[in-house]
């Protein structure tokens, strides 16, 4: 979480894009998102190491991914992912996410936020905490530690 909200802390309403892809639900703060674009849209022909690709998207170049079951890069864009939505660190394009589906989840209370178990934690992985909603599990990322795990050279 941002410093302006920690886990567990009561918040006003916040918005959350929900990326599904290989039966992972990750949500991602909304005010991150930039652009949705179709994934059919990642120039395979450029891009940095490990991505996809990249994408273009309101004037920008994106370095493209996507992520299989356990979260790790995939090699291709799976043809199930047809979405792919850009995200912004701050002012400045992070990456972009190819994914299944994608939706908006609004909560309003943060405590509705598990942290990890130990068991679950990856030091340099980009899940923070997780939530179960709707009979299923979802994993919040920090969009910074995201940034690092897909583009570890480029973010140190």
């Amino acid at each position: 979480m941002t410093a302006e909200h920690g886990l567990g802390e009561i918040m006003v309403e916040r918005n959350f894009a929900q990326l599904d892809f290989d039966g992972v639900r990750l949500l991602l703060p909304q005010e991150n998102v930039a652009a949705i674009e179709v994934s059919a849209e990642i120039d395979t022909a450029s891009g940095v190491a490990g991505a996809l690709g990249s994408l273009r998207a309101n004037g920008l170049e994106w370095p493209a991914f996507a992520l299989d079951a356990a979260c790790e890069p995939c090699a291709e864009c799976p043809p199930a992912y047809p979405f792919c939505i850009a995200i912004n660190l701050g002012d400045l394009p992070a990456f972009a996410l190819a994914c299944e589906k994608i939706d908006r989840l609004t909560l309003t209370d943060e405590r509705e936020f598990q942290p990890l178990q130990p068991c679950m934690h990856r030091p340099l992985g980009p899940v923070e905490a997780l939530l179960l909603r709707d009979g299923g599990l979802l994993l919040l990322a920090d969009v910074a530690r995201l940034r690092r795990y897909l583009l570890p050279e480029i973010a140190a």
